[in-house]
């Protein structure tokens, strides 16, 4: 039942949804903010690649929440299917 969209859409929503994932990610998405914000605009090579380190991981973060949020609406769209087979094949 794993790859059932429905399913995999609850369980996404469980874990976008739990506080200990929300302050974790909030907590890292700060984390990675202070950094760039506290990083050198000396125009270095190496304060360069650090600002596109740290670039690299604050979107990596936010595809998390990008990937549970498209699971979750997959989810959404296949239910609303399922529920008008459902009223379909009782109207026949």
């Amino acid at each position: 039942m794993r790859d059932d969209p429905i399913v995999k859409a609850n369980e996404a929503e469980m874990v976008l949804n739990h506080p200990v994932f929300k302050k974790a990610t909030e907590q890292i998405e700060s984390e990675i903010m202070r950094l760039i914000q506290k990083s050198e605009f000396n125009g270095s090579e190496n304060a360069e690649r650090y600002r596109e380190k740290l670039n690299l991981l604050l979107y990596c973060q936010g595809r998390y929440k990008t990937v549970l949020n498209q699971t979750i609406q997959a989810g959404k769209v296949a239910a609303d299917a399922l529920e008008k087979r459902k009223i379909f094949s009782k109207g026949l």
